[in-house]
Formats: C-alpha cells, sequence, structure tokens
C-alpha cells in the first residue's frame, strides 16, 4: 500500500478469491481459546496458531513456507512438496 500498488492488490484479491479457486476458512470467537492454547503449546505467533487451529478444525493439509509448524503434530507441506504430487 505504501509503494502506491493499490490496483495490483485488488488485482491479487479478484483472481485469487473472488474468480478464484481460493476460499477464506473462519474461526468461531469460541475456538479462540484454542488458538491461544495452540500458540503456547507450540510457540507459535498468534496468525500460525490460527491458521493451524483453522486447518486442524477443517482436517486439511497445511502447506506453508513456515518452518514453525514443523514442531506441531500435525507438521506441514511445503508447496514444492504439493507440487512434486501434481506432477
Amino acid at each position: 500500500m505504501r509503494e502506491e500498488k493499490q490496483e495490483g492488490y485488488l488485482k491479487f484479491v479478484d483472481d485469487l478469491l473472488v474468480k478464484g479457486a481460493l476460499s477464506t476458512i473462519r474461526l468461531n470467537p469460541r475456538d479462540l481459546p484454542s488458538v491461544l492454547r495452540t500458540a503456547n503449546s507450540y510457540k507459535l505467533d498468534f496468525d500460525d496458531a490460527y491458521q493451524y487451529v483453522a486447518n486442524e478444525k477443517q482436517n486439511l493439509q497445511l502447506v506453508s513456507f513456515d518452518k514453525d509448524f514443523d514442531k506441531t503434530p500435525r507438521g506441514r507441506k511445503t508447496p514444492a512438496q504439493i507440487l512434486a504430487t501434481l506432477k
């Protein structure tokens, strides 16, 4: 935003979230204590703990470059690992 690239941001959102195949996952306020417990248990930042709990709740595989997820029971896949399964 500071670099005055708002149009690029809007195109990104439109391409991925409006027209694309990505969807968002939200947690209920009742899930937030679980986010806190997860953050404390695995020493994750809030945003990482939120993603972890959302993935856990939906029984999804977490795909991330972030190595912090490697110390969790569910772990993560890297984008390269996912792409390798598509070949």
